[in-house]
């Protein structure tokens, strides 16, 4: 089929699901821009229109978020290295607690030393957090961090490598580590004994 013919196969179908007979299974227009103009906004492809629109049919409680997990590998190719593997900046759980309750403040006080640890390297580096909060992040960080692509777990497709580059952490998250590794040597002094 020439390409034309599939445009306006597409275009048909688009229309299909917009205006469509079937109110229940139509997709409102707005959220449809919303999810194609965020796509764009982060540099997503939507070439792949029919799987966006099926995703968005199914009615998921966050189209965005249902959106990327299906277009994982178009989300997580551009910021692969020729070795196939994504190079990220992830935050501990605990300041992962923290960001969930609106507190943001640790995040930005760790992020800044890190991105500029990493600037130079081969690498493209990219904030790898849980889904639930990947947009606020993405809300968060843009202004501040234009070039730091937001990832969540869902939108890495399997077979991808991941190096973790950089660690986000808590002055908990280093004293319970420091509490960990004295009692693992506590142990280790034991069993020689």
């Amino acid at each position: 089929m020439p390409p034309k013919y599939i445009r306006m196969l597409e275009t048909k179908r688009l229309e299909e699901l917009l205006v469509g007979p079937q109110s229940r299974r139509r997709i409102r227009a707005e959220e449809l821009t919303w999810v194609l103009q965020s796509l764009l906004d982060e540099r997503v492809p939507v070439r792949r229109l029919n799987l966006i629109l099926e995703v968005l049919l199914r009615r998921p409680v966050h189209p965005l978020a249902a959106v990327r997990a299906a277009l994982a590998s178009d989300v997580v190719s551009p910021y692969l290295d020729h070795e196939s593997t994504l190079h990220v900046i992830a935050p501990a759980p605990l300041l992962e607690r923290q960001i969930t309750r609106g507190d943001f403040r640790v995040l930005l006080q760790e992020l800044h030393p890190e991105m500029e640890r990493l600037r130079n390297k081969p690498f493209v580096v990219t904030l790898l957090c849980s889904p639930g909060i990947r947009f606020r992040l993405r809300r968060l960080l843009f202004p501040l961090y234009p070039e730091l692509p937001v990832i969540c777990w869902d939108e890495i497709p399997p077979g991808t490598g991941i190096n973790t580059v950089g660690l986000l952490r808590t002055q908990a998250d280093e004293r319970r580590q420091l509490a960990l590794w004295d009692q693992f040597r506590l142990w280790r002094a034991q069993c020689r004994r």
